[in-house]
């Protein structure tokens, strides 16, 4: 099928917005007594400066040393004003002077323009001149100190694989998902805004995010799964389409549907969603207001459908947006009550008098009891041992993350969206779509470049320091879901039972100190999701291996990632393996028969060999152990018994 990725139109935020509960004062009412007035913290001698994301809102606006509003309130200024949640502003600005708006900014007066011309009844001229000639001011929903911590982070070069060049981007949204207010957003990883909003005006595939809101949801709701539900990861084809797992043509057999989620199992997502029926699979996605998906539309005299499959696994006909994506999952984290996303609250003109309220819609989208099964599944993706979303864990504070991963075919999008007891958040990583004239110049055969690292973990690197970042700013209680969870053993917070952890034979301990090894070395923590993709196996054979053994590993065509000159890479290759081919190797973990963690003989150097999450291109880090780890390391494994031909260890 066809994908279309596209800048949302105009439309469909007008759908959007139009959905919410948007109310206007009487046109002939009287302005607001000062006693009716919201107290306000304008900037001093600092009118015409740049958005702020950092201002200190530490201090209450009710204080006797802020302004009352009857001082602030009545001005000669005549542009447009914007507050924070505090009521603390936030930029003053004229329509010359739109640049000036951040991207979060932008939305709130997207959102603002479309309601003052659906709600008040005028045009798109008469909305814009009371915006921002006639001195409004609009109380939106930021957080400022949120939105600091989220630029600060998304703007960090750091975090982005340096091989994937500046070009690739980002965006992120994050919801208090109790009152659907947008608290904080981000269009770019550029420093510099641009009218490309990526979180809210792009269109792309979301992945395997949809594995939960086209399948799980629905099948759970509708009483025909559980948690504990056995589905069988074996080849399926419907309808002349056959799912492929994202690590490879293989296949791991009877999974309960909380290890296919935490493994994020393609073919086990597609088959439960045929059993639940396509058409009830797309009716639920309605009721996440996704406003992108089709069901048989006309698009240049061809038709259309998202009904089909396919959708369960993110491949949409023209895609969604990320706030979209946030809203969905802001649902389930709010029991199951989709609150539509707002970015103000009340619209006053230069008098005093309120023009528009802003309040979301709230719909029960799933059953309460649902929306706590999917969150207890969910955190598996973060403290299973096979998740695929571990590095979103918070490193310091014993807060719960539920969510998902989510990366497309040939890994053009990455994401990631989930949520903690306070708030959602949602994280999307790629290229921008080419444009035609940038294709033909470049001579590429698609409109997305894929996204080639061996670091496809990044985003959720981002979403956890961000997310962390500000619930540590906001000094919010450690604390669990308010209901079991049995998919985070490791979290004390969640107050209940830890699920039993998988025996271990002795022949098998070679599993454990592989973990310890991982601990000890901090830069191959960073390899640690691809190297313990599991189940795990042992190498059958002797220990350490032979050098004829080690000969039948395809190292021809990896990458040493380490080395970003191309041209050195063929040489380092051949150095690499000679020194591998030298003395005995350890052969510590293979995951899936292509995830190896290799050791040396005298147990000082060790390499990470791995396939990273869907893209299929092999590489490898070399790294150097200290003596003293290296002395430790060489006894355990000394006490090691091998078997020839282990069972693989599977996740109960």
């Amino acid at each position: 099928m066809k994908l279309f990725k596209f800048i949302i139109p105009l439309s469909i935020l007008v759908c959007v917005v139009l959905s919410g509960c948007s109310q206007i004062s009487d046109s002939n009412s009287q302005p607001a007594s000062n006693s009716d007035l919201p107290a306000i913290n304008p900037q001093t001698e600092q009118s015409e400066a740049p958005p702020s994301v950092s201002s200190d809102t530490s201090t209450a606006t009710t204080t006797d040393s802020s302004p009352t509003a009857s001082e602030v309130w009545m001005d000669d200024y005549q542009g447009l004003e914007i507050f924070d949640d505090q009521g603390n502003e936030i930029v003053r600005c004229s329509n010359s002077q739109e640049d000036k708006l951040n991207y979060f900014l932008q939305s709130v007066v997207k959102q603002v323009d479309i309601d003052m011309q659906t709600q008040l009844r005028i045009g798109e001229a008469e909305s814009q001149d009371i915006i921002f000639n006639r001195h409004t001011r609009i109380f939106s929903t930021m957080n400022q100190d949120i939105q600091g911590i989220m630029d600060k982070v998304i703007t960090d070069d750091t975090y982005y694989p340096q091989e994937l060049g500046p070009d690739l981007q980002a965006a992120m949204v994050i919801m208090d998902y109790h009152t659907g207010q947008v608290k904080a957003l981000s269009g770019s990883r550029d420093k510099d805004y641009t009218e490309v909003n990526r979180a809210t005006d792009i269109l792309r595939q979301p992945g395997s995010t949809f594995q939960i809101l086209a399948g799980y949801a629905p099948a759970i709701d509708m009483g025909l799964i559980n948690a504990d539900s056995v589905v069988v990861d074996e080849p399926f084809t419907i309808d002349g389409f056959q799912p492929q797992n994202w690590w490879g043509n293989t296949y791991k057999g009877e999974m309960t549907v909380r290890q296919a989620v935490a493994q994020s199992a393609n073919v086990v997502a597609v088959k439960v969603a045929v059993e639940s029926g396509i058409d009830n699979c797309f009716d639920y996605l309605q009721e996440f207001h996704f406003t992108s998906i089709v069901a048989g539309e006309n698009i240049n005299g061809q038709t259309y459908t998202d009904k089909n499959p396919s959708m369960v696994l993110g491949g949409l006909t023209m895609g969604v947006n990320l706030l979209e994506q946030t809203a969905a999952y802001s649902a389930i984290a709010n029991d199951g009550v989709y609150n539509l996303p707002i970015f103000y609250t009340k619209v006053y003109d230069n008098t005093g008098k309120e023009l528009l309220q802003k309040e979301t819609t709230s719909q029960q989208a799933l059953k309460k009891e649902t929306a706590n099964s999917l969150t207890d599944i969910m955190c598996g993706v973060v403290y299973s041992p096979f998740g695929t979303g571990k590095t979103a864990a918070f490193k310091d504070l014993d807060i719960p993350v539920a969510g998902k991963t989510g990366s497309t075919t040939d890994d053009k999008d990455l994401s990631f969206i989930g949520y903690t007891p306070y708030y959602a958040a949602g994280i999307w990583s790629g290229y921008d779509e080419l444009s035609a004239e940038e294709m033909t110049q470049s001579e590429s055969k698609s409109s997305v470049r894929p996204i080639m690292s061996t670091n496809q973990h990044y985003p959720e690197d981002i979403w956890r320091d961000v997310m962390e970042g500000i619930h540590k700013d906001l000094n919010l209680p450690e604390q669990g879901f308010p209901f079991p969870i049995a998919s985070a053993p490791d979290s004390p917070t969640l107050k209940t039972p830890a699920t039993p952890v998988p025996t271990v034979t002795p022949a098998l301990n070679y599993v454990d100190t592989a973990k310890d090894f991982l601990k000890e070395i901090p830069p191959i923590v960073d390899q640690a999701d691809e190297i313990l993709i599991g189940p795990y196996k042992q190498y059958p054979g002797t220990f350490p291996i032979t050098k004829e053994q080690l000969k039948t590993f395809d190292f021809e065509n990896w990458i040493p990632v380490d080395e970003p000159d191309e041209s050195k890479r063929a040489e380092k290759v051949s150095t690499d393996i000679n020194t591998m081919l030298s003395e005995g190797i350890y052969v510590l973990v293979i995951g899936d028969d292509s995830n190896y963690l290799l050791l040396s003989n005298d147990c000082k150097t060790a390499w990470t060999l791995t396939i990273s999450m869907n893209h299929g291109y092999p590489g490898y880090l070399e790294y150097q152990i200290p003596d003293e780890i290296a002395k430790n390391i060489k006894a355990l494994y000394d006490q090691i018994v091998i078997t020839p031909t282990p069972e693989p260890i599977t996740e109960q």
